[in-house]
This record gives C-alpha cells, sequence and structure tokens, in this order.
C-alpha cells in the first residue's frame, strides 16, 4: 500500500526501493501486484487509480459517508 501510494505522488521505483531499503525489482514486483489487484492496465495507470481512492477515503472519513466507488 505505501509503495502504490509513494508511486502515485511522484517518487520513482528507484526512489522508493531506496527509501525502503530493498531492490528496486521488490518495488515494480509491489507495483505490478496493486496494478493486478486494482484491474489496472498498466502500472503507470496506477497514479489516478491511487489518487482517486485516497481522495474519496478522505471524503468518507472527513464528511462520514461511504462512497459507491471503492
Amino acid at each position: 500500500k505505501n509503495v502504490t501510494i509513494l508511486y502515485s505522488i511522484g517518487f520513482t521505483v528507484d526512489e522508493i526501493a531506496h527509501f525502503r531499503n530493498s531492490t528496486p525489482n521488490t518495488v515494480a514486483a509491489q507495483l505490478l501486484n496493486a496494478r493486478v489487484k486494482l484491474g489496472c492496465a498498466s502500472v503507470s495507470s496506477l497514479k489516478p487509480m491511487i489518487l482517486l481512492r485516497l481522495l474519496l477515503n478522505i471524503k468518507e472519513i472527513r464528511f462520514g459517508f461511504e462512497t459507491d466507488c471503492k
């Protein structure tokens, strides 16, 4: 989850790997797994999907209601 959030806000795979003390291949594999789970066509399409989910979660927390899109 943290890897996808960092990637969606603009960190590169290499930067995330350095920050998490792992390898770029590990980060790339985690992003690939997230892509498959979320049904995204590509890893780059994760960025808008994750940002949208974050915004919906913030809206839910702030206003106290659930949205239909999760």
